[in-house]
Formats: structure tokens, sequence, C-alpha cells
């Protein structure tokens, strides 16, 4: 399994030590995360054009927390329903099949990835990467991107490489976080100085050891430096953006309360003017007030979920 472990991204040196490095760590680890049985099955059920509900309600209530953890996000605020959702299959119908599979795949990403040896990280980990789920696809309708799901998702996973340092070098992994306090430093910055590889470098090689998601796996590579993304520079933007703004509002890992990110200010809002908005006035506080409008009812369905 480790002999093919790295994918070549066509902007990578195919001399480069990091995949050296890659494959040392991986050879230290016994258990690999795998997706749960149930998001597989869902994932692969809502490509079919012709699922039904019933099927959905059939594979979601094999596991009864998650069954509970649908029905009490759809009733969240951030929803704005305005009427109490009680059955699972209100909250199916209403949601339709990209928010069902978005959903699904977070709580039982959560529910998995959350073991009790670890469960501070984990919780710090999967609060602020559904923030950033949720702020990137809030982000992508403020700005008519044309993708709000795959905004979401991009956002979610983005620090999906962080599972596998967590569970497998937690002593390692909470230098990191101290380095990240004590310092500002970004998380990618403080594991490349302490471990001399990243969550970037891990995660684009779980995606595709999941054999879903492999679309995104250049987002999760290049979202700490949008500037040096190739491939959907627009999305990368996004999910760099919503990540700092996740961070200033103390939504999962964040920084010492005297640093704030200085978000207006920040190179990844000329990428997205010039790849989404090129010929149109650029309105940047007015994106973030957008996002600031649902802050309590993101803290709210974050709750919900982690």
């Amino acid at each position: 399994m480790i002999a093919n472990v790295i994918k070549k991204d066509d902007t990578q040196n195919t001399q480069n030590p990091k995949d050296k490095k890659l494959l040392a760590f991986l050879s230290k680890i016994e258990n690999l995360p795998v997706l749960p049985p149930v998001a597989i099955k869902i994932l692969d059920k809502t490509k079919d054009p012709e699922f039904s509900i019933d099927d959905l309600i059939d594979l979601i209530m094999m596991d009864q927390v998650l069954t509970a953890k649908m029905v009490r996000v759809v009733n969240s605020v951030y929803f704005g329903l305005g009427r109490r959702i009680e059955s699972l299959r209100e909250a199916l119908v209403y949601l339709g099949s990209k928010e069902i599979k978005n959903v699904v795949l977070t709580t039982t990403l959560v529910n998995n990835f959350s073991n009790n040896q670890n469960s501070k990280l984990f919780k710090s980990f999967w609060e602020y990467s559904f923030a950033t789920a949720v702020v990137s696809k809030l982000l992508a309708k403020s700005l008519k991107y044309k993708d709000h799901e795959r905004a979401y998702l991009a956002g979610l996973l983005h620090d999906i490489g962080e599972v596998i340092l967590i569970h497998n070098f937690p002593n390692e992994f909470l230098k990191v976080v101290k380095k990240v306090e004590s310092t500002n430093m970004n998380f990618e910055e403080a594991e490349n100085e302490i471990l001399g590889i990243s969550h970037t470098d891990f995660g684009p090689w779980l995606l595709e050891q999941w054999n879903y998601f492999g679309e995104i796996a250049h987002v999760v590579s290049r979202h700490h430096k949008p500037e040096t993304s190739i491939y959907e520079r627009h999305l990368v933007a996004i999910v760099h953006i919503a990540g700092l703004y996740c961070q200033n509002n103390n939504l999962g890992f964040g920084l010492n309360d005297d640093f704030k990110h200085e978000l207006e200010m920040n190179f990844a809002w000329e990428i997205l003017k010039n790849d989404i908005s090129p010929n149109e006035t650029f309105n940047i506080s007015g994106h973030i007030a957008a996002i600031d409008d649902n802050l309590s009812g993101i803290k709210e369905i974050v709750n919900n979920i982690c």
C-alpha cells in the first residue's frame, strides 16, 4: 500500500524531498483513516440521479446518532426554516441531495474521527473544519461562485491531513498547536518547522486513498498559499479566506486573543476579484459582512454537529 502513495501533481518536482518524508511518516502508521461505510454508501447513492428519499432513509437510520444529528442540524437557525422539523424524511426532503451528502459526510467524519484519547484535539479540529465549510459556502454565495456545495466540501476537507497527524502523532501535533498559539504561524509553517512535513502533504494523499474527493486535492494542497495555486484559484482563495475568518472568530483552532488576521488586506481577494468579478465593483467589506450576519447561526450549527 505504501509503495504507491504519491501521485504527482503537475507542479511538483519529481525529486521533491518531501516525498521521502511523507513515505517515512506513512511507514510508521498502522491504521490509516478510512471513510465510514455509511458515508461511502450515501456518497455512492447520491451519485445516482434516480435515488429515492426512502433509499437514503434506510441507510441513514442504520446509524441512530446520524439520524438524530441530521434532524437537529436542519432545525438550526442557520437554515432559517421558521418551523420545526420532526422527522428524518422531512429533513431529507428539505435538504436535497447535495446538502444531504454534505451533512452526512460531516457527521460521520466527526463521529468516526474523534477518538477518546485525543478527543479535545479532534473536537477543535472538526469545529474549525466544519465552520470553514459553512463559511466557504456562504462566501461562495456572496461571490456568486458557481458551485456552493463544492466550496463547502473543499472547506470541510481542506485540513483533512491533520486527521493522520492527530491520530498517529498526537504529541508532535500538540507541539505544533503550541507553536501556532505562541507565534501565530499558520499550521503548515509550524508543522514544517517541527516535523519537516505538513498536513498539506498528507491531505491530498489521504483523499486519493479514499477514492473520493480527488478533484479538490489541489485545493487541499495549496489552501495556505493561494498565490501558488494553478487550478481553481478562486476556490483555493475562498477556502483560504474562510479559514482565516474562522480563526479570527474563535471557531475551532484559534490564535491568541491579541492577534487577528487583517482579513480585508489578504491577497486572496485579488485572486477572487480577477477570477470571478474582473469587470465589476468588488466590495470586500460587503462579502465579509455577509458572513458576519450569519455568525450566530454558524456557531449554533457547528455546536449541533460537534
